[in-house]
């Protein structure tokens, strides 16, 4: 039985992958979140993928698409930052139960094919992560500059406005 160190690559993907939902809950907006709901939101996609309400192998064939309607990209942020969050959860998982039961029971001889077989379900899980992270980061500064823009044009038509009435004032 070999120990896990930080030079175990599938060691070093749990971190990764960790490192990335907390970097995501913690991109998330002070006002919608605080601690106690970063672990809350993690011990409920625990419990989801446990309990089967959601298969996270389904995620893998969610297809990231350009949003045409400006009415959806919130819809679309939510549905990346979830799936990214879940992904990131899940490889977790994959280490914590699957990797660390065959390094636990089965001889050293036996493991290599399985730790591998389990291993490309934690790349597929943590790639799937970081596709839907970066499509939620992207969607968010978009609909950012968008909203930016928006009040950047209602200020100047504002300011237009006034100087329209503040000249009609000095006229009269």
């Amino acid at each position: 039985m070999s120990d896990v160190t930080t030079t175990d690559p599938w060691q070093m993907i749990f971190d990764k992958a960790g490192d990335l939902a907390d970097s995501l809950l913690h991109e998330l907006p002070k006002s919608k979140v605080d601690a106690v709901d970063m672990e809350g939101q993690v011990v409920s996609t625990i419990e989801k993928i446990a309990t089967g309400e959601v298969d996270p192998r389904k995620d893998w064939s969610v297809i990231i698409r350009p949003v045409s309607k400006e009415s959806m990209i919130d819809e679309r942020i939510d549905e990346h930052f979830d799936i990214a969050l879940r992904q990131a959860v899940y490889v977790r998982i994959i280490f914590e139960y699957h990797m660390q039961k065959i390094k636990g029971y089965f001889s050293e001889a036996s493991q290599a094919g399985m730790l591998m077989k389990v291993g490309e379900e934690m790349l597929d899980a943590f790639g799937c992560a970081q596709q839907h992270a970066t499509a939620w980061r992207l969607l968010k500064a978009v609909r950012d500059k968008s909203l930016r823009s928006q009040n950047g044009n209602q200020i100047k038509a504002d300011k237009k406005e006034e100087r329209a009435v503040s000249m009609t004032n000095c006229n009269t």
